[in-house]
């Protein structure tokens, strides 16, 4: 058995979750979509060390699990990466830095009551999370990275095309 097998095995007999598994730990459900304005809201859980690093979590967590593993109502329960995504330079650095790339498909943000401390001693938050699910949709497309040929919102209602470029007049 290697190392990180019984590193983990303990952790998960003393209740200690890796620190790489607390996005995974976080619950994500959609909540509502509006058509017109292609976002889309998120039940979302999130831990930190402290409050603003627990709903910065809850915000990554909606987005890696809207992108690496589906949600439920919405992309007909897909992901919307399609592939192996090692090489691509879009999603390089999606979730690092003070502008990560991220930060671009956030809208508003509401904490559901109260902030709670965990056994481990983090911080815990349930959130609603406004995602710009149209321009995710968009720009994933255009990476070539989408489970599908043209963007979908909602349960696989296909927008018809993408928004040509604004065209300049001199």
């Amino acid at each position: 058995m290697s190392v990180y097998k019984i590193i983990v095995l303990l952790m998960c007999l003393l209740g200690l979750p890796p620190a790489s598994a607390q996005d995974y730990l976080s619950k994500v459900e959609l909540v509502d979509f509006d058509n017109d304005s292609k976002t889309a809201v998120f039940y979302s859980e999130g831990y930190g060390a402290n409050k603003k690093d627990a709903v910065e979590n809850s915000r990554i967590a909606v987005l890696r699990k809207l992108l690496y593993e589906g949600v439920e109502g919405i992309n007909n329960d897909r992901p919307i990466i399609k592939r192996s995504t090692n090489d691509n330079v879009w999603l390089k650095d999606f979730f690092s830095g003070k502008t990560a790339p991220y930060k671009s498909f956030l809208g508003e943000i509401e904490v559901i009551g109260n902030f709670t401390e965990t056994d481990t001693k983090q911080v815990y938050c349930r959130t609603h999370v406004v995602i710009k699910y149209g321009f995710l949709m968009r720009q994933a497309s255009i990476q070539g990275l989408t489970n599908s040929s043209s963007p979908t919102f909602g349960n696989d209602q296909p927008n018809s095309s993408p928004p040509k470029p604004p065209t300049f007049i001199d």
